[in-house]
């Protein structure tokens, strides 16, 4: 048998030994895409998963990367060989996270220098070295420039991979460089029935939460992990149903503790599915709601305003956005949007 049709049926019994065990929500396309590689052995040096923060790129790149480095024939990744022992216990000497550094504004070059390195010694083991760069727009314009270099010139049977949240500020250099991989939102569907499945959540439960995620598996999971960060969020939605309903003077109450939260923006942002919510059930589509937890108090509004408030508080809600984005004082923006309600 000739090496090439050796190598082909070599290929082709692995396929019959090797599954995936990658507990991911949604995504199948790219998970799929991922799991044929390295079926095929046709991995690329280098990846860029991209788009908004807590739809699963992280997770999606750790299974990526623990089925690379899984030393077993059969489900990868294991879980319980070594190397996914130590890949688990971020002990894999063969794997390299690289994240902006606490109190840090940016991924610097001596963070790339470091990685170079570490990458440039002898691997542990025979199999991959993984490099894995969480938020790599993050990267100062010298820290990309030198990962550049490294780009071009990839260590032998490494693969990398880039996490982005977006590309505006990731050179086109690097982009061209990568297999891109675009993630999108996930279907409210496909998370209430992961919710079901693994936490064994209710359905009522698990609907309420794969609602408030917006499509973001990761932000289901965190308000699942952690009862804090829900009520938080609860907490803070009821504050914008509080100016709604207060006088003048309380609204300016609201403000004043407002403009101290450093998080103002993703505050805004909850609030704009709000008004979405009174929009909806002003339009008889309760089912599409958001903020389930928050419906009989969002129909209590609805039933005292009309459309044409709700589109005033939605207007000033919006010019509230543009004048933050503008960085106008955050307490005189805050103060003209209560007033002009």
């Amino acid at each position: 048998m000739q090496i090439m049709e050796l190598l082909k049926y070599l290929r082709k019994q692995n396929k019959l030994y090797m599954n995936f065990s990658w507990p991911i929500i949604g995504h199948p396309k790219i998970v799929k895409f991922l799991q044929k590689s390295i079926e095929n052995g046709k991995i690329a040096h280098a990846y860029l998963f991209y788009g908004p923060e807590n739809l699963g790129k992280k997770s999606v790149a750790k299974y990526f990367a623990q089925t690379l480095v899984c030393e077993v024939v059969g489900a990868k990744p294991c879980g319980k060989c070594s190397t996914c022992l130590g890949f688990l216990k971020n002990i894999h000497p063969d794997v390299v996270w690289i994240r902006k550094e606490e109190d840090k504004k940016d991924i610097s070059i001596d963070q790339i220098r470091d990685l170079k390195e570490k990458i440039s010694l002898t691997g542990f083991t025979n199999g991959y070295k993984v490099i894995i760069i969480v938020n790599a727009e993050e990267m100062n314009n010298s820290a990309a420039n030198s990962f550049l270099k490294m780009l071009e010139e990839p260590p032998k049977k490494s693969v990398i991979i880039l996490l982005a949240n977006n590309l505006k500020n990731i050179p086109e250099t690097i982009l061209s460089r990568c297999q891109l991989l675009k993630f999108s939102l996930v279907a409210k569907k496909e998370i209430v029935d992961y919710l079901k499945k693994e936490h064994k959540l209710s359905v009522e439960k698990a609907d309420e939460i794969a609602s408030l995620s917006l499509g973001h598996p990761g932000q289901a999971i965190k308000f699942l992990n952690d009862k804090k960060i829900l009520e938080d969020y609860l907490e803070k939605q009821k504050k914008l149903i509080k100016i709604i309903e207060s006088s003048l003077s309380e609204r300016l109450k609201i403000a004043e503790g407002l403009a101290k939260d450093e998080e103002i923006k993703k505050i805004i942002t909850g609030w704009k599915n709000l008004i979405r919510d009174l929009i909806l059930l002003k339009t008889n589509n309760e089912k599409l709601l958001v903020n389930l937890t928050l419906r009989s108090q969002l129909k209590k509004i609805t039933e005292k305003f009309s459309f044409e408030k709700i589109y005033q508080i939605e207007k000033e809600l919006n010019n509230l956005n543009l004048y933050l984005n503008q960085n106008i004082n955050l307490r005189l923006a805050l103060d003209n949007f209560v007033i002009n309600l």
